[in-house]
């Protein structure tokens, strides 16, 4: 299917003009969006570094880490033997 442009007089190949943008669209795209963007990219390693500190040194960045590993607040309070509230004030700031 041929298109007639106006503007540029010329004649173009549509369906030739529709799979070049859709390839460079996709290459060029690749790797964004929310399913990328909102992966958990943290390693075990990571983890385990975390549960080795200190309560002290536990960071509210730490904690959401954990959170995010589905760790329950129980298994934090086992870990770091630290009570609910303070657990709770520092993911809160």
């Amino acid at each position: 299917m041929y298109f007639f442009c106006k503007f540029l007089r010329i004649c173009i190949n549509c369906t030739d003009m529709a799979k070049r943008s859709s390839n460079s669209k996709r290459g060029s795209h690749q790797g964004y969006g929310m399913p990328n963007i909102a992966r958990a990219r943290f390693t075990k390693k990571q983890i385990q570094e975390i549960s080795s500190k200190k309560w002290k040194d536990v960071t509210n960045l730490d904690l959401y880490m954990l959170v995010q590993k589905k760790w329950s607040v129980e298994k934090i309070q086992k870990t770091f033997k630290a009570s609910l509230f303070s657990i709770l004030n520092r993911l809160r700031h």
